[in-house]
């Protein structure tokens, strides 16, 4: 009875290790006309540079360009083109750099979350919490808007940071946004 006892305690603690181990993302859609848009692969994208999360540690200053940059490396992957923004603009002011660099769509992220811990002493895991907004530029209407959140290990060693959070949600993101096109095996 006891030999039990302890495999089943040991198969807990094992299955609560590995699980503390892993990162986790998952995309909360906001906005659906009706469905999520498909993107053509011939499209620009223009990337407005989001601003930095207000409460965010000094040692971090550049939540934004990292955001803008992680969207940029992900569109860059689908899309004819990707801009993206020098410095902070509105929404208005960016459709309107977006229009004049020829580009058809904006992608406006803002940052909700961004918090880095030291999760190695304190158990407390990174997290962040982006909310990006998808706008045709000709009409400047809002096609949609999803927030996606990331959050780190429970274990980890102490080189985590909130930018390491960002690659597989935003990447996941931007993949669902285009059309898969099928490519006859002839022509590979």
């Amino acid at each position: 009875m006891r030999n039990w006892r302890s495999i089943l305690a040991a198969s807990g603690l094992g299955t609560l290790f590995l699980a503390g181990c892993l990162h986790s993302e998952q995309k909360v859609a906001l906005v659906q006309a009706s469905a999520q848009p498909q993107l053509p692969r011939q499209v620009r994208i223009y990337i407005r540079l989001a601003p930095n999360h207000p409460r965010q540690k000094p040692a971090d200053a550049e939540s934004g360009k990292k955001t803008a940059q992680a969207l940029s490396e992900a569109f860059a992957k689908h899309a004819k083109g990707v801009r993206v923004g020098k410095q902070f603009e509105e929404v208005p002011e960016a459709l309107a750099t977006a229009r004049q660099a020829n580009c058809q769509y904006l992608v406006s992220p803002t940052i909700l979350r961004w918090e880095d811990h030291t999760t190695e002493w304190t158990g407390r895991r990174d997290r962040i919490e982006i909310k990006v907004e998808l706008f045709e530029v000709s009409s400047g209407d809002l096609l949609y808007a999803a927030v996606l959140h990331g959050r780190s290990r429970w274990m980890t060693d102490g080189g985590d940071a909130p930018q390491d959070l960002l690659a597989e949600p935003v990447n996941r993101f931007v993949s669902s946004l285009f059309r898969a096109t099928h490519v006859p095996s002839a022509l590979r």
